[in-house]
């Protein structure tokens, strides 16, 4: 999502890469990084048929980082395809098994 985020808002004009020389926004890396983010969900819809997480038979750091990304693709204006049965499933799982945790305890 950094790909279409970077080179498709004005705030980056000029520095699209996170370095001191300027760099130029290219409208073609926005376009890589919207089939990138389509592919993602794609994979991960496939990964989850049949299983409740991504590595385990629990919650992992690997759910919780790959549960952070439709909230990142929602800087770019990208949604998860409703046709993702299993990916909404899991991630309605891991939100739910997220509020549940107590951590003030």
């Amino acid at each position: 999502m950094a790909e279409i985020f970077r080179n498709s808002n004005p705030f980056f004009a000029g520095r699209a890469m996170p370095i001191k020389t300027p760099i130029t926004q290219n409208p073609d890396l926005v376009e890589r990084g919207k089939l990138r983010l389509a592919d993602f969900f794609q994979e991960m819809d496939n990964h989850l048929k049949g299983r409740n997480y991504l590595v385990a038979e629990r919650l992992t750091q690997a759910d919780i980082d790959a549960w952070l990304v439709p909230s990142f693709a929602k800087w770019v204006s990208i949604t998860v395809p409703s046709k993702y049965d299993a990916f909404h499933a899991w991630h309605a799982r891991v939100t739910h098994e997220l509020e549940s945790l107590d951590l003030d305890g």
